[in-house]
């Protein structure tokens, strides 16, 4: 598990797999805006019943919805393991990091 988290957070694959489920999660969005502009603009006029082999419009938003919470939630965690707060609550950046180079003495 170590290693694993050693691979993801110096290739910055992490945060780039952080980016694509936030990207994601954005695109969903969308799409679900996107589809139920169209839904209400083309069944505004047209009254038709509600059949089991058509589904209702509310059925792609709750998926739609719970596909974004899922994407965010999994981006979150992952962020939160990757580059979450130590012991000591500071964040675990490279500032954090000791010098590795002796400075130079002050004339």
């Amino acid at each position: 598990m170590r290693r694993l988290h050693a691979i993801l957070l110096t290739d910055y694959i992490g945060a780039i797999l952080i980016a694509l489920l936030v990207a994601q999660a954005i695109i969903v969005f969308f799409t679900m805006l996107v589809q139920q502009i169209t839904y209400y603009s083309y069944f505004a006029h047209r009254s038709l019943p509600e059949t089991p082999y058509r589904p209702s419009h509310w059925e792609a938003v709750i998926t739609s919805g719970v596909r974004i919470v899922l994407y965010l939630l999994t981006a979150y965690l992952l962020a939160r393991w990757l580059y979450g707060t130590g012991a000591n609550g500071s964040a675990n950046t490279m500032n954090d990091q000791p010098a590795l180079l002796p400075e130079e003495p002050q004339p």
